[in-house]
């Protein structure tokens, strides 16, 4: 199992996991956006690799006030594995190289299978009245 950054040449890859996990939205899974996102911040997507082939991929956000970890996509083949669980101990170690004190995650909450692997890595459940996340197309 190998972890590297994403590069350009990974971009079809990566919307192809996306779409393969029901996780593919057209309007933010763009080769653009993704440039976008590796230009600003290099390390923001991380992949894992194994025997040389692309498996899984985690996205982290920095904007100076908080730092997020979301998108952790392991492809169907390769679940059970513990990759997803070495990539997201790989993306931790990246933030807190940098300096990072604690990161936040973003679940659907109508994932119980999800959020339960995440309380499994130690990630804490805040009230669920306390924050819920909206958007708006512009």
């Amino acid at each position: 199992m190998q972890f590297r950054k994403c590069t350009e040449g990974d971009f079809e890859s990566v919307i192809g996991l996306f779409k393969q996990s029901g996780q593919y939205d057209p309007t933010w899974d763009t080769a653009e956006n993704l440039r976008e996102k590796i230009t600003r911040l290099p390390d923001s997507i991380l992949l894992c690799e194994v025997d040389g082939d692309m498996v899984a991929s985690v996205f982290t956000m920095e904007d100076g006030w908080g730092t997020f970890i979301y998108r952790l996509v392991v492809r169907e083949d390769k679940r059970k594995q513990g990759i997803g669980k070495a990539l997201m101990e790989h993306a931790e170690t990246v933030l807190r190289q940098k300096g990072k004190k604690e990161a936040a995650i973003f679940v659907h909450d109508v994932r119980q299978d999800l959020l339960d692997w995440y309380a499994a890595q130690g990630y804490l459940l805040e009230d669920p009245k306390s924050y819920r996340s909206l958007y708006k197309k512009l």
